[in-house]
């Protein structure tokens, strides 16, 4: 990274690696006159100006305590999140509790395969239109395409060009927690997960006790009879799904004010 920035010093460096800690930090001091952590591990220390964590915790203000100065300005929460101007433009078209439309997306990490589970338990609902999104170098693509030859109504592609567009689309959505529940809260769309690493586990399990998504556990522990159960669950009661939109915005209000204040912040640095 010091011969990547050369001879330049910047005036913020933007750090977001879950490998690196304060005595990285302290060696890039000599570039940078202002640094900024992105985390939500709380794991290791660092040595930075502001630290950013956009998950989900009950101890939130605690968890960084002994691990930055105290001069470091914390943001923390997903009224923080990183999030898209697109996420605002384009909120959920759905307002009631009907279920027509679903997207299914795992990452492109999915070891486990849940998007082939999960289309398992979709192929019993044809009264849905599907629409599954795999990621680059999904581990299960080819299997996945396989599957649903004989499905028309569930439609899979490993790249989608507008994300926000068949997010907003949908009255539910299926897959992880991570940067992405974000963006669904956003746009009010309810979801049920399952966890697929263990950065995902506090924020599935908040947003659960909070209403947003229903969270089925541990991904090894989730199968295609648990999808079918989830869906039928929530196919019988439109008020859930209501309830569900309703908190999935609440998780994220105030966010675009927040991220001024955190612009502000940096920018005040510099004066």
């Amino acid at each position: 990274t010091l011969a990547a920035i050369g001879d330049a010093k910047v005036d913020w460096l933007v750090v977001d690696h879950y490998a690196l800690d304060a005595r990285w930090e302290k060696r890039l001091q000599v570039k940078c006159n202002h640094l900024m952590v992105i985390d939500d591990l709380a794991d290791r220390s660092h040595l930075c100006d502001v630290l950013l964590d956009q998950s989900l915790h009950c101890d939130s203000n605690a968890r960084y305590q002994s691990l930055v100065s105290r001069c470091c300005r914390q943001f923390l929460g997903p009224s923080y999140a990183l999030l898209r101007p697109e996420f605002y433009k384009m909120r959920s078209i759905s307002q009631g509790g009907d279920v027509r439309r679903v997207h299914v997306y795992f990452g492109g990490n999915d070891l486990d395969n849940q998007a082939g589970r999960a289309i398992n338990a979709l192929i019993h609902f044809p009264q849905l239109a599907v629409y599954v999104v795999l990621g680059l170098n999904h581990p299960h693509r080819e299997s996945v395409f396989e599957m649903t030859k004989s499905f028309p109504w569930i439609t899979v592609t490993e790249v989608c060009h507008n994300m926000v567009a068949t997010m907003a689309d949908a009255d539910l959505a299926l897959g992880v927690c991570g940067g992405a529940a974000w963006e669904r809260c956003a746009l009010g769309l309810p979801t049920l997960v399952c966890i697929t690493a263990d950065n995902q586990r506090d924020d599935a399990e908040s947003l659960h006790r909070l209403g947003a998504v229903e969270n089925l556990g541990e991904s090894a522990d989730v199968d295609t009879n648990q999808w079918i159960r989830a869906l039928s669950r929530v196919l019988d009661e439109p008020l859930r799904i209501s309830r569900m939109r309703q908190a999935a915005r609440a998780i994220v209000a105030g966010n675009q004010e927040c991220r001024h204040e955190l612009l502000d912040t940096l920018l005040d640095y510099g004066s």
